[in-house]
């Protein structure tokens, strides 16, 4: 027998969470740039990275264990503190507990890819779906993890 959880991201409060991410001190002058390209918001730059890690599952860091993959021990982590949509934070988790790593190490592997491309993204948001789907099977210690993203369709045009 298998137990299924059901994840939704519909925050209503806080609206605008305090957040905080770990990251390595040699990245912190490139996020200091990558800030810089968003007017210096974090509330700005992490929807570009969600629309980034929607975009390519493939290259991020993924871990199909029970516990999470976290940060190596010895690096010089430096806190950085921030506000953020509660939407853009739940989204951002999901994507995270779907590859079973902790949020900052997703952070850290998209802002390296993004520090190798320094290619903007399309500034046009798309709508997606975004499903998480955790099977635990008991008896045997086996978890299946699935993260799947959906781009939805536009709908018809409003004149």
């Amino acid at each position: 027998m298998s137990t299924n959880f059901l994840y939704r991201v519909r925050p209503t409060q806080p609206r605008r969470p305090a957040c905080k991410f770990l990251v390595p001190f040699h990245l912190t002058g490139l996020l200091e740039r990558r800030l810089r390209k968003f007017g210096d918001r974090m509330s700005d730059y992490l929807p570009y990275l969600i629309r980034r890690a929607r975009g390519q599952t493939g290259r991020l860091p993924s871990r199909g264990h029970f516990t999470t993959l976290y940060q190596e021990d010895a690096l010089d982590l430096h806190p950085v503190n921030f506000r953020v949509s509660g939407e853009d934070w739940g989204e951002f988790k999901t994507i995270a507990r779907g590859l079973g790593v902790s949020m900052c190490l997703l952070f850290v592997a998209l802002l390296e890819m993004d520090g190798e491309t320094m290619q903007q993204a399309s500034e046009g948001s798309t709508k997606t779906n975004i499903f998480l789907t955790e099977i635990i099977s008991e008896g045997v210690k086996r978890l299946r993890r699935g993260l799947r993203v959906r781009r939805l369709r536009p709908g018809p045009a409003a004149f």
